[in-house]
């Protein structure tokens, strides 16, 4: 039977998601993916352990393509594919994993590491550890975020699908920890005084990749502000306001910060708009 790290595993390496970058290598090594357990020596054939073997073998199902343990005859809706199989637990990556006719139907907002379901994003942030990947079904989610753990915040679809909502209260997504890499996302309606989309002046080495910023307010860098060795990648960055410099982007004094292949448009400044 197929556990869920392998499920995640598939999605990781077979997801609809464009543009993914080696960034993602560090979540598919974090997990295993690709790897065999072969046990302490020689794996014995399914169902039958030899001495050596530490596996839990299990049979595979006749006419089980993907070896999940179930048929098509049985209810396997994906024969090819082992994240999908009657009663499979329904997480965010675009398949349609308890063969029901729906996708992700179960998922809530966010799945953290292929396991377990969340009603909103931050309580996936939450319950995350460093190296975590947070998976977030398409919608619109409501923020502000604050990430404060090393992790992977990607989307099932990219950014035209899901959207992260600040709703004025503060920035939409503040990040403080380290080697963070948000993915696929539409990042709007944030209000803050240093970085209304995106603050990440306090974090190193953020990337913002394959993302939409537009539509947020702060004094200062309204779409985005940029800390130490951070980098924003095939992002557009469009139709924010800045009351005093950096209406798209705004970068930390002395920090080493770059966009690359960025759209950083139509956005407003009394200093740079950009």
């Amino acid at each position: 039977m197929y556990n869920r790290i392998e499920d995640l595993c598939h999605f990781l390496l077979f997801s609809p998601v464009t543009g993914l970058r080696a960034s993602h290598i560090i979540a598919v090594l974090a997990l295993g993916c690709g790897s065999s357990d072969n046990g302490a020596g020689t794996d014995s054939a399914a169902g039958i352990d030899s001495p050596t073997d530490t596996d839990t073998d299990t049979e595979i199902t006749a006419g089980d393509l993907d070896e999940d343990g179930f048929s098509e005859d049985e209810g396997d809706c994906d024969d090819n594919d082992g994240a999908a199989y009657p009663g499979a637990l329904e997480i965010c990556d675009g398949v349609d994993n308890d063969c029901n006719g729906l996708e992700d139907e179960l998922a809530s907002a966010a799945t953290l590491d292929g396991t377990l379901n969340f009603p909103t994003i931050q309580e996936a942030l939450n319950a995350a550890v460093s190296n975590s990947t947070i998976v977030v079904c398409d919608g619109v989610w409501g923020g502000p975020l604050h990430i404060e753990t090393t992790v992977t915040l990607i989307s099932v679809s990219g950014q035209y699908d899901c959207v992260i909502d600040g709703q004025s209260e503060d920035t939409a997504v503040t990040v403080t920890a380290p080697d963070v890499l948000i993915s696929g996302m539409t990042i709007t309606g944030g209000l803050g005084s240093a970085g209304g989309g995106v603050n990440g002046i306090a974090a190193e080495r953020l990337e913002v990749e394959l993302s939409i910023i537009t539509q947020n307010t702060a004094d200062f860098g309204a779409g985005i502000y940029l800390g130490d060795d951070s980098e924003v990648w095939g992002t557009i960055i469009t139709h924010n306001t800045a009351i005093s410099y950096g209406g798209g982007i705004a970068v930390k004094v002395d920090a080493n910060a770059q966009a690359t292949n960025a759209t950083v448009e139509d956005n407003s400044a009394q200093l740079g708009g950009g």
